[in-house]
């Protein structure tokens, strides 16, 4: 099965195309004669031949009972970020292995991209000038350009992503400034990877309860009944929110 395809729209010229590195270069050579007779443009400035995917260490196949869809991922909750960072972080010449185990893996680096840019946002507006922030985000994002250069080195830019996150969160931890330069260069790289957690959306009703639990357990600090606060609190962790106490006002999110 390819794992690297990347079609542009139909009738107009596709920038890179795809397939497994099994097939034969004359199904290739029909698929270009084919395109580029109907459409009359160049069919693509570059090929990508991928390895295949295997699942739970066999290549995946009907035949063998391991067929995985996309629509089968999701309908079990799987957000499609995390599958992407899974696939980032194999290079596409190579074999990837999809497991239960690996996708929990990186359903967690997801979180952690989620969690730092979170940060980023409440700490924008803090600090002073470009300061270290600045510096590991000019350095993350030469790193980055340099390994995607290389042959699509995703697994290296992946591996220079979750260095510049955890250098981040020290850097945060010693009040740096320059978080507004970081959260920039972090967003321009989610726009090439695309692996942030996927917004959720809210029930109306969940999300007023949310709010009156929020603004019950503001209250009950507020008297020194810290004992409801924390039952509250149970209550939002209990149903998958998570809050934080900052000088700016409780802050919480769906995990």
């Amino acid at each position: 099965m390819a794992r690297t395809r990347r079609w542009g729209r139909r009738g107009t010229r596709r920038s890179g195309a795809g397939g497994p590195g099994g097939i034969s270069s004359a199904r290739q050579c029909r698929s270009i004669a084919q395109s580029e007779g109907a459409t009359g443009q160049p069919f693509a400035r570059y090929w990508l031949h991928g390895e295949f995917l295997n699942v739970r260490g066999t290549k995946m196949s009907k035949r063998f009972g391991n067929f995985l869809t996309a629509r089968d991922l999701r309908d079990q909750g799987v957000d499609a970020a995390a599958v992407r960072l899974l696939f980032w972080q194999t290079h596409y010449r190579k074999p990837l292995d999809f497991s239960d185990e690996a996708l929990a893996a990186a359903a967690a680096g997801v979180k952690r991209l989620g969690e730092f840019r979170a940060r980023l946002v409440v700490d924008q507006g803090s600090g002073k000038g470009e300061g270290e922030l600045a510096g590991l985000a000019a350095t993350f994002e030469a790193e980055l350009r340099a390994a995607l250069d290389d042959d699509l080195n995703a697994p290296q830019a992946c591996a220079g992503l979750f260095d510049f996150v955890h250098a981040g969160h020290a850097a945060l931890d010693a009040r740096a400034s320059g978080a507004a330069s970081a959260l920039a260069a972090l967003d321009r790289a989610m726009g090439v990877l695309d692996i942030l957690p996927t917004a959720k959306v809210l029930d109306p009703t969940f999300l007023r309860w949310v709010e009156e639990r929020i603004a019950a357990r503001e209250k009950a600090r507020k008297s020194k009944d810290f004992k409801a606060a924390d039952r509250i609190r149970a209550e939002l962790r209990a149903r998958g929110v998570e809050i934080e106490d900052t000088p700016a006002g409780t802050k919480w999110r769906v995990v």
